[in-house]
């Protein structure tokens, strides 16, 4: 952006001169240097202002190769003569030969020239600054120095919508005095009056010749001031970048370890599944059958059992059943302790869940702001 300004700033003064080559020359290099302008692509409006002067100063570099052919036509001699005229005679000399101010090197005719241009994009301003979705941007931080300085500002005015944006004038040398105009203007003025009284002031400056001398000075002065003002935005910045993704970073490892603890929490879950299965698969199963003896014992001697051996048998089956009873008071012990054990897994896992749902939720909620 500084190269481009500068080779704008060069143009303007080979065309004081009248050196209508180099001017067109230093046009075309602006001309590319604003198409390479990159760092303002997120704005659409920057975008086209800088369309609109790469446009212009090819343009510009066009009309002064015309203006240098035609001088080459009337003579060298002409050419030194006028170059070595004062500004004054110049300006009445081209005047009286064309009717009107129409070299691109100067300023009036230029803002004559391209007023219809001026109110094409004034009325694109104006349908964009209706879009309320047009003043979206990522979330200011209380320590940043816009925010500090919106906090001290009074009342906004009824022009004060158009104190947001930097008016880029035909000419750069303008413009940098225009800005610097408005910028040290009391808030009581809107940035409209300040354009209003630069207008009427603008034929009393063009007419003295001897501040153009000084104001590449000023005009590095003002770049110098940017470019600080530039430096110190991007460290700010860069700072508010980093702090957010540190923020991220800690968010991420919470995330990644409360998916690992839900991992853990489903493995144990699929474990004491598979032990709670075993175990009711274990208490449904029959006990082991023992032989129980026939009531004819010998079949082939056909004598049947006394009562002696069916007392006995009866005291075997009834030890049997009380163990039978003990093992099933056992296995109905284990099965409440699996239970209750379940139930606080489940419950767990509920908490984690929830858990786990806010987090995710308190991320997209920050990231969307």
């Amino acid at each position: 952006m500084e190269q481009a300004n500068k080779l704008s700033r060069q143009a303007a003064e080979f065309e004081y001169e009248q050196r209508w080559k180099e001017a067109a020359k230093a046009h075309a290099k602006a001309a590319e240097a604003y198409r390479d302008v990159d760092i303002f692509a997120f704005d659409p409006v920057a975008t086209l202002t800088l369309s609109s002067l790469s446009n212009r100063h090819m343009r510009w570099a066009e009309s002064c190769r015309r203006e240098d052919e035609r001088c080459d036509n009337r003579g060298v001699a002409k050419v030194n003569h006028g170059a070595n005229a004062p500004p004054h005679e110049r300006d009445v000399e081209h005047q009286d030969e064309n009717g009107t101010e129409n070299a691109p090197g100067i300023l009036h005719g230029r803002n004559e020239g391209n007023e219809s241009e001026f109110e094409d994009f004034w009325q694109y301003m104006q349908s964009w600054l209706a879009n309320p979705t047009a003043f979206t941007r990522p979330m200011i931080t209380q320590n940043s120095q816009s925010t500090r300085n919106w906090e001290a500002e009074a009342a906004p005015s009824s022009h004060s919508i158009a104190e947001s944006f930097y008016f880029v004038g035909l000419d750069p040398d303008q413009s940098a005095s225009m800005h610097i105009s408005a910028a040290a203007t009391p808030k009581t003025h809107s940035p409209l009056q300040v354009l209003e009284k630069l207008d009427e002031s603008e034929e009393a400056e063009a007419a003295a010749a001897s501040t153009r001398q000084t104001m590449p000075i000023s005009d590095n002065k003002i770049d110098k001031m940017a470019s600080d003002n530039s430096e110190v935005a991007l460290v700010a910045e860069n700072q508010r970048l980093m702090q957010l993704v540190q923020h991220l970073n800690e968010r991420v490892r919470t995330l990644e370890s409360a998916a690992q603890e839900n991992s853990m929490l489903k493995s144990s879950i699929f474990n004491f599944r598979e032990e709670f299965h075993r175990h009711a698969n274990a208490v449904s199963l029959p006990w082991a059958h023992e032989t129980v003896p026939s009531p004819h014992r010998d079949k082939g001697t056909g004598v049947m059992p006394t009562s002696a051996a069916a007392d006995v048998r009866v005291r075997q089956l009834e030890a049997e059943l009380e163990k039978a009873h003990l093992e099933n008071s056992r296995q109905k012990a284990h099965v409440t302790k699996y239970r209750e054990r379940w139930e606080r897994l489940k419950e767990s896992a509920k908490r984690k869940r929830q858990q786990q749902e806010q987090l995710l939720h308190d991320y997209q909620h920050e990231t969307t702001t």
